[in-house]
């Protein structure tokens, strides 16, 4: 499958601040069908990666997940023996359920149906669990774009890997390869006029592009700037509805003329797919081309 977290840049013992012994995370979910959530989590950094504290409260609700809960009068959270030990929102009357857990995971992942749980843990653990796999880190590394690919694959790499088979498929597709071209001829610089590819008799291919001139480029030639777009297209282009799109440095390699261009590109796929984008960049002028919602 397709890579959605890369490592954390500098390990488990710099991921936290000089002096503390952990981090948290609190993270606000919600979907288009209406449906919201708070998930936080605390991770511990020493001497391994694992959770000492983990909820999920509905929005609007009482939680249905917490390794604090008060209701099991101190005996939740961590213990001994890598367990972290979660109240869970009874079904009916009574006292939450308390049940053991891995502290090597997040709680969301590894609860099982039971007759005591309340639907509303395991309606809040699959909304959660299909929020976190629609959430996709996108540092797109030309070098990692530019050599030949199988055409079986389906799923674009987390730095831009697999672009040419992915870009294949969609240019299948007449009306989507002319759209892509569209767009570089107006970003890019030379023209591009065409998308190609070449394929070989073992089912691998690699992408080329038309310049206006009418030179065929491959991706081994083709600018960093023209593949870290193609590649942002691409990713926009086979997210799922309600995916959240965490992009390093969206404008890199992008003339600052055609910046309001990608603006309306972003703008034009968050709204008609129902994406989330979460970017970074040092471009100040990008930052002014958007709206206050943005």
């Amino acid at each position: 499958g397709r890579e959605i977290w890369s490592p954390i840049r500098g390990g488990a013992a710099e991921a936290v601040h000089h002096g503390a012994s952990c981090f948290s995370v609190r993270s606000l979910w919600t979907s288009s069908d209406g449906w919201g959530a708070v998930h936080s989590i605390n991770i511990g950094a020493q001497p391994e990666p694992h959770v000492t504290f983990e909820s999920a409260t509905p929005r609007g609700e009482r939680w249905v997940i917490h390794s604090e809960a008060a209701s099991l009068e101190g005996k939740a959270g961590a213990r001994a023996g890598g367990v972290l030990r979660v109240g869970l929102k009874r079904s009916g009357s009574g006292r939450d359920v308390a049940h053991d857990y891995s502290n090597h995971r997040s709680v969301i992942g590894q609860i099982q149906p039971q007759k005591t749980v309340h639907k509303e843990v395991l309606e809040c653990q699959e909304h959660l669990l299909t929020a976190f796999r629609r959430t996709f880190f996108l540092d797109l590394s030309p070098p990692q774009m530019r050599g030949y690919v199988s055409k079986q694959i389906k799923e674009l790499g987390a730095q831009g890997q697999n672009l040419s088979a992915v870009l294949w498929r969609i240019c299948q597709a007449r009306e989507e390869r002319e759209r892509i071209a569209d767009w570089l001829t107006e970003l890019c610089a030379p023209e591009i006029t065409e998308l190609g590819f070449v394929e070989t008799e073992l089912g691998d291919g690699i992408l080329r592009v038309k310049e206006g001139d009418g030179t065929w480029v491959s991706a081994r030639s083709i600018s960093d700037g023209t593949l870290r777009f193609l590649g942002l297209m691409v990713a926009l282009h086979t997210a799922e509805p309600d995916t959240t799109l965490f992009i390093e440095e969206v404008d890199n390699g992008l003339h600052p003329s055609r910046i309001s261009l990608l603006v309306e590109l972003l703008t034009n796929y968050t709204r008609h797919r129902k994406l989330q984008v979460v970017a970074t960049t040092h471009s100040p002028y990008l930052l002014s081309q958007l709206s206050p919602e943005q």
